[in-house]
């Protein structure tokens, strides 16, 4: 009886130690796999007006987690933007001008620019049906832009002077989803004029050669970089690993196609005096 009851006792041990294995094994098996810290793409920029971020940023991540743990976080507010500029989990992808107002970009460094074509540079032109002796002519009309309002203004501003309070303030300024849109609410008579870049202005006329031979020039402003990658000065390999990835991005159909929906062919290491004319 008591070799029996010895045996129960073995048997009933064995089999409890047998549960505790197994449950242990599943927990294990089931518990979420340790991955690789996630770095991401924080992107802003008042040149272009996007209506769906949700959506740029779901095709965006669905190329970068093809290619690592990578994301992609676009903004549409600029204060909330730089809150997280001072993060060190990822790049930036800002406008050139941008860069040299950022408080925080003596810990940062510009990697790479974007380009269209063979060109990285742009210049914003301001454009009327109209020809007009000066731009003087447009106060109190309304002027198209596929930038927010702060920003056209801006380039307004830089375009006429900053003595021209009083006509930059007469204005009128009504956004438009991009350039084109923009020329063409000029050509309609929606708009008295039109700020645009001079890529936009060489597309407006292969697609419209008519109604660009009616647009005239009045004022340009500077040449400017197209929008540029930034990174923290002091990153890790998985920064490093983001910025290889976003380079070969225009080397491939999806990649190629998501940088189009920014107006943006690819993306290259910035040359040596490229950075100097984004140095402060």
């Amino acid at each position: 009886m008591t070799n029996a009851r010895t045996i129960l006792m073995h048997r009933l041990k064995v089999s409890l130690a047998l549960t505790g294995l197994i449950l242990l094994c599943t927990a294990l098996i089931a518990a979420p796999q340790t991955s690789a810290r996630c770095c991401t793409i924080y992107f802003y920029s008042s040149e272009t007006n996007i209506n769906n971020f949700s959506s740029l940023k779901a095709q965006f991540d669905k190329y970068l987690l093809k290619h690592g743990n990578y994301t992609f976080q676009p903004f549409s507010d600029r204060e909330t933007f730089e809150g997280y500029v001072n993060k060190v989990d990822g790049v930036f992808l800002i406008s050139s001008w941008h860069y040299a107002r950022l408080e925080q970009n003596a810990a940062l460094e510009p990697m790479l620019v974007g380009a269209r074509g063979d060109h990285s540079i742009q210049k914003r032109v301001l454009s009327a049906k109209t020809k007009l002796a000066a731009p003087s002519a447009l106060h109190g009309y309304k002027i198209a832009s596929a930038s927010n309002e702060k920003y056209t203004r801006d380039m307004l501003r830089d375009m006429l002077g900053p003595d021209q309070n009083d006509l930059l303030n007469s204005f009128k300024i009504l956004v438009v989803p991009k350039d084109i849109d923009a020329l063409m609410a000029v050509s309609f008579g929606m708009a008295k004029a039109a700020i645009t870049t001079d890529n936009s202005l060489g597309k407006f006329e292969r697609i419209n050669p008519k109604q660009f031979r009616s647009l005239h020039q009045l004022a340009a402003g500077n040449a400017a970089l197209l929008p540029i990658v930034i990174a923290p000065k002091k990153r890790d390999e998985d920064v490093t690993g983001l910025l290889a990835v976003i380079e070969e991005m225009g080397a491939t159909i999806e990649g190629g196609r998501n940088l189009k929906l920014l107006g943006l062919d690819t993306l290259r290491w910035l040359n040596d005096e490229q950075k100097r004319s984004l140095q402060p």
